[in-house]
């Protein structure tokens, strides 16, 4: 019944940034940090698992694509191009596309969908710049990789 605070342990999750703070502005905690685990970002193929393993942890039903919305495409060359594979950013996005799809009443993912979703998302990638964390890979002309029946998504 007794807790011994010697046995206790605490799994955090620092971005890069974040840990820096910590290490330059509490030395005390930072110290007591024992492992560190850098995940890197994930390649065109490894993100299609992720999407994969995300959507079915939400699914109420199965479905025959276990990607649906979303397609093979879009994630290996849309999505990579603008997310550079940060798994948390593959998250927001993939969460941007299915709001937008919903707001739209859209069964499929298309240009008017990704300009809805890119528009949130860059609101959150311009605020993470604001407050000095790294946006590596991110410009507005990421989209190129975004190709639809109606030709390439232009972004103004």
């Amino acid at each position: 019944d007794n807790i011994n605070l010697r046995d206790l342990i605490i799994v955090a999750a620092f971005d890069p940034v974040a840990e820096e703070i910590i290490q330059k502005d509490n030395k005390a905690l930072y110290s007591r940090i024992v492992n560190n685990l850098q995940l890197r970002h994930l390649d065109r193929d490894e993100i299609v698992g992720f999407v994969k393993r995300y959507l079915d942890s939400a699914r109420v039903e199965k479905v025959k694509n276990p990607l649906f919305p979303f397609t093979n495409n879009i994630i290996t060359n849309g999505i990579f191009e603008l997310t550079k594979g940060h798994q948390r950013r593959i998250v927001i996005f993939c969460y941007y596309v299915i709001e937008c799809l919903i707001k739209h009443r859209k069964t499929k993912v298309d240009s008017d969908v990704i300009k809805c979703a890119h528009k949130s998302y860059k609101t959150i990638i311009k605020r993470e710049s604001q407050l000095s964390l790294k946006t590596e890979g991110y410009n507005d002309d990421n989209l190129s990789g975004f190709n639809f029946d109606d030709g390439p998504i232009a972004l103004g």
